[in-house]
């Protein structure tokens, strides 16, 4: 009887070994689920890349650029000479959206109307992973709503 014990002592060995590798199996999968929860809006390898765009109305407009930090207000109208007669407050002024790919900033495209800041917003889609939005109506429906103007000197 003096040989079993070796086979025992294996068969313990082989068991200790197995819920080893039960419990490594276990916490990384424990550990892959955690990643997966705390990146899921984010992507596997950071935040998702915008696909979409929409409209806002000039009251949400303003609310955003008076509360969200992250928000880049910009002006597209095809001539520079009417943002430097008046633009939204803290808007910049451009007609190149490639200077905006790769932001993760939200985005609020204004123009006089509203096809030129579509077809900026298009131009976005794809290249940048903020929220991309266009004002409805353009500046005109912001000034006749009774929102600020910033008039340079």
């Amino acid at each position: 009887m003096e040989y079993n014990k070796p086979a025992k002592d294996n068969e313990k060995k082989i068991q200790v070994v197995l819920i080893i590798v039960l419990v490594i199996i276990s916490v990384s999968a424990a550990a892959g689920l955690y990643i997966s929860f705390e990146n899921q809006d984010k992507g596997p390898t950071g935040p998702v890349i915008t696909v979409t765009y929409s409209g806002i109305s000039v009251g949400t407009a303003y609310d955003l650029t008076v509360n969200n930090e992250n928000l880049l207000v910009i002006d597209v109208r095809t001539c520079k000479c009417n943002y430097n007669k008046g633009h939204i407050p803290n808007a910049t002024w451009t007609n190149n959206p490639m200077g905006y790919y790769n932001t993760t900033s939200d985005l609020l495209i204004y123009e006089n109307n509203e096809t030129l800041s579509i077809e900026f917003c298009e131009q976005l889609i794809n290249h940048t992973y903020g929220k991309l939005l266009y004002l409805e109506g353009g500046i005109k429906a912001w000034e006749e709503a009774g929102y600020p103007i910033f008039k340079p000197n």
